[in-house]
C-alpha cells in the first residue's frame, strides 16, 4: 500500500509538468521508500526505469539496454549498446519529441562500476538540456555518496540538478492509513518501535500483539531488524564501532557533547565528526531550546525511533537473544518501554500541532516549535517545556505531553502556570496552555479548562479523530 508522500509527489509532478529538461536527485536511507515513491510517480508516465546493481559494467549496460528496448516498443530489441554514452544518447534522442522520465535507481552502484558515467552524463546534459524534454532522476540510498556526487563542487554533475528531494521516514499521522486492524492505543507504540521507515513496519502482523511482533522482528536469531542499525552503519561508515558507542551514549541519556564524549570514551574531535555524519543521515538531531539558539545549551538525540528503541533495548539483550532466551529479555522491554514512549509521544504531539497550524483548531498561527529548557530562578534548577510554539507577534503555546495510563489532572495546569512565570517565557505577550494526554483528563481537569479561555485539552483520541 502506498501511503503519505503527498509533498514529495507534488514536487515531482510540478517538475514533470514544466515540460522542460529537469534533473532531479532523490536520496535517503535505504528502506525509507525512495524507489516506491518514484514508482508511484512514474506509473502513468512514459518512463525508463533502470535499477543499477553492484556488478560489472557489462551487466549494468545490458540491463540499461533492455530497459531502453522495452520502452521503445521493441524497436531496439536485442540491442546491447556499445557504451553508456551511446545508451544515454539514445534516451536523449527519444526525449527530443516526447516527455520521458528516466530514473537511475541506486546511481552510486553505476558510478562505482564505471567512474566515467558522471562525466558522460554531464556532457550530454550540457549539450541537450535546452531542447530536451527529458526528466532524469538520480536515486540513491548511500546518503554520503549522493551528496558527494551531486552537491560537491568537484563532482562532474554539480550544478546541473534542477531539484532535489531528501526522502525521510513517514510521519506518525501517515500510519493510520496503513494500520487499520489494530487498536488506536497501540499505534503510538508501533511508531515508537518501528519508526516511519515503511520497510520496517510493513511486515507487522496486525493480528498479533505488539509483544509477539517485537519478538519476531527484533529478538529471534536471524530476525529482520536484529542487526539493521549496525548494517546501515557498516554500509555508510568505515568505523562503525565508534559510531555505535556514540549511539549507545545518547540512548543511555548522555545528550550533551561533553557527556557523549566521556561516555563513548572517544576524543572530542572524533565525536564532532561522528555527530555531523549521523546528522546528515537523519539518525541524530541537534537541538537547542526553541527560541534560544545558545550554543552552550545544545543537546543531541537519536532522531529515528527504531534506532532509539534498538540502542536502548537490544544490545543489552544480545546474549539472551543468542542463547534462545528472548522471552526473558523482553521482560525488561515490557517494564521500560513507556519510558521510551515519553519522547515519542512528544514527537506525535508536535507533529499534530504542525498539522493543525493555520486552521481554526489552534488559537494562533506559530512559526517555530520544539522543546524548550532553561534556568528557573524560582526553583534554582533547570525547567523544561515539552513543546513551545511561538510567532513574531510574541504569542506562545506552552505544552505538556503526558504519556501516562492515568487521566491528567489539574496539577498540570499549575505546573504550566508556574513555568509561564519564568522570565524568558513571561516575556511573551500572550500565552496559551496545551495539555496533551494519552489517557484523557479527569472531570476536575475538564471543568477547570472550561473556566479558562487560555487552556486546550487534547487527548490521543482527539488527535486521531476518534
Amino acid at each position: 500500500m502506498f501511503i503519505g508522500r503527498e509533498a514529495e509527489l507534488k514536487a515531482l509532478e510540478d517538475r514533470y509538468s514544466s515540460g522542460r529538461f529537469e534533473m532531479g536527485v532523490t536520496y535517503g536511507r535505504r528502506r525509507v521508500g525512495k524507489t516506491t515513491l518514484l514508482s508511484e510517480f512514474a506509473k502513468d508516465k512514459p518512463t525508463i526505469f533502470f535499477s543499477a546493481i553492484k556488478t560489472s559494467v557489462a551487466h549494468n549496460l545490458e540491463s540499461l539496454s533492455a530497459c531502453i528496448s522495452l520502452f521503445a516498443d521493441g524497436h531496439d530489441t536485442g540491442a546491447v549498446y556499445a557504451s553508456f554514452q551511446t545508451a544515454f544518447m539514445r534516451i536523449f534522442e527519444l526525449a527530443a519529441s516526447q516527455r520521458i522520465v528516466f530514473v537511475i535507481d541506486e546511481y552510486p552502484y553505476l558510478a562505482q562500476a564505471d567512474p566515467s558515467v558522471s562525466s558522460i552524463l554531464q556532457h550530454l546534459i550540457d549539450r541537450n538540456k535546452d531542447s530536451s524534454q527529458l526528466m532524469i532522476i538520480f536515486n540513491g540510498s548511500s546518503v554520503g555518496q549522493m551528496i558527494d556526487m551531486f552537491m560537491s563542487g568537484s563532482s562532474p554533475l554539480y550544478g546541473r540538478k534542477t531539484f532535489q528531494i531528501k526522502v525521510s521516514p513517514l510521519k506518525f499521522f501517515d500510519l493510520p492509513q496503513y494500520f487499520t486492524g489494530i487498536k488506536a492505543s497501540i499505534l503510538p507504540y508501533v511508531f515508537g518501535v518501528y519508526g516511519g521507515t515503511p520497510r520496517y513496519f510493513e511486515g507487522y502482523d496486525q493480528k498479533k500483539s505488539l509483544r509477539n511482533n517485537i519478538l519476531h522482528d527484533f529478538m529471534e536469531v536471524g530476525a529482520f531488524l536484529l542487526e539493521e542499525p549496525e548494517d546501515i552503519l557498516r554500509r555508510e561508515i568505515r568505523d562503525p564501532a565508534s559510531y555505535n558507542a556514540v549511539f549507545q551514549a545518547i540512548a543511555g541519556g548522555s545528550t550533551k557533547y561533553s557527556e557523549i564524549t566521556s561516555k563513548a570514551n572517544l576524543e572530542s574531535g572524533n565525536v564532532s565528526g561522528h555527530i555531523k555524519l549521523l546528522e546528515m543521515l537523519d539518525l541524530v538531531r541537534k537541538e537547542t531550546p526553541t527560541g534560544d539558539s545558545t550554543k552552550a545549551k545544545t543537546q543531541y538525540r537519536i532522531a529515528d525511533n527504531m534506532f532509539a528503541f534498538w540502542y536502548r533495548f537490544i544490545p543489552r539483550s544480545l546474549s539472551l537473544i543468542n542463547s534462545g532466551n528472548a522471552e526473558i529479555a523482553y521482560e525488561y522491554i515490557e517494564d521500560n518501554i513507556d519510558h521510551h514512549m515519553g519522547a515519542v509521544f512528544e514527537q506525535i504531539c508536535l507533529e499534530w500541532l504542525w498539522r493543525m497550524n493555520g486552521n481554526d483548531t489552534l488559537p494562533m498561527v506559530f512559526e517555530e516549535a520544539g522543546r524548550w529548557w532553561g534556568g528557573n530562578p524560582f526553583t534554582r534548577s533547570e525547567s523544561e517545556v515539552d513543546i513551545l510554539a511561538y510567532n513574531s507577534q510574541r504569542e506562545v503555546i506552552l505544552s505538556e505531553c503526558k504519556w501516562s495510563t492515568n487521566a491528567v489532572g489539574t496539577d498540570i495546569f499549575d505546573e504550566l502556570d508556574k513555568l509561564a512565570l519564568i522570565p524568558h517565557l513571561a516575556s511573551y505577550q500572550k500565552h496559551f496552555l496545551f495539555l496533551f494526554s494519552r489517557s484523557g483528563f479527569t472531570k476536575a481537569c475538564q471543568q477547570a479548562a472550561l473556566s479558562r479561555d487560555d487552556v486546550w485539552l487534547v487527548s490521543l483520541q482527539d488527535m486521531l479523530g476518534l
